[in-house]
This record gives C-alpha cells, sequence and structure tokens, in this order.
C-alpha cells in the first residue's frame, strides 16, 4: 500500500522551477517591450483622452 501511495505522489507533482522558468520568459519581453516604448503608450492614451 506504501508503495503504491508513493508512486502517485511522484505523478501528480509540479516542478515549479519549470513554471518558473516559462511564466519569466513569457513576461520578460512584454515588460522590454512596454518599458521600450512607455513615452508612446503614455501619449497615445493622454491624445485620445482629449476631445
Amino acid at each position: 500500500m506504501a508503495l503504491g501511495h508513493h508512486g502517485l505522489s511522484w505523478e501528480f507533482s509540479t516542478d515549479w522551477q519549470l513554471i518558473s522558468a516559462f511564466i519569466t520568459l513569457t513576461i520578460l519581453p512584454t515588460v522590454i517591450v512596454f518599458f521600450a516604448a512607455q513615452k508612446h503608450i503614455i501619449a497615445g492614451l493622454t491624445a485620445g483622452a482629449v476631445k
């Protein structure tokens, strides 16, 4: 019984390092583009708000 439980614990484990690396690699380009174009984004938002 204990051997079967040990097998299940490995089957449903989560690889947190892999998840953290994936999140970092997907968010990092968006953050870089935002900081590079921040001046243009803010200018567009404020220009669209004034009538």
